[in-house]
């Protein structure tokens, strides 16, 4: 696991990827390159660490 802030993000992943994503975002890494594993909107839905932890835990 690796955490970025936005303005690492972008250093590191600009050239790539650009503006493509909305921050905060949660991305997982595959073959393909990098994919939305917990959006923006989902998010901000999120109230609770657990329920984070739970929808990180199911999508990996």
């Amino acid at each position: 696991m690796e955490f970025l802030h936005k303005d690492e993000f972008l250093k590191t992943y600009a050239s790539k990827f650009g503006h493509k994503f909305e921050f905060p975002i949660i991305l997982a890494q595959n073959q393909k390159g990098l994919e939305v594993l917990v959006s923006t909107s989902e998010l901000r839905e999120i109230t609770e660490v657990e329920e984070l932890i739970s929808r990180i835990k199911e999508r990996t």
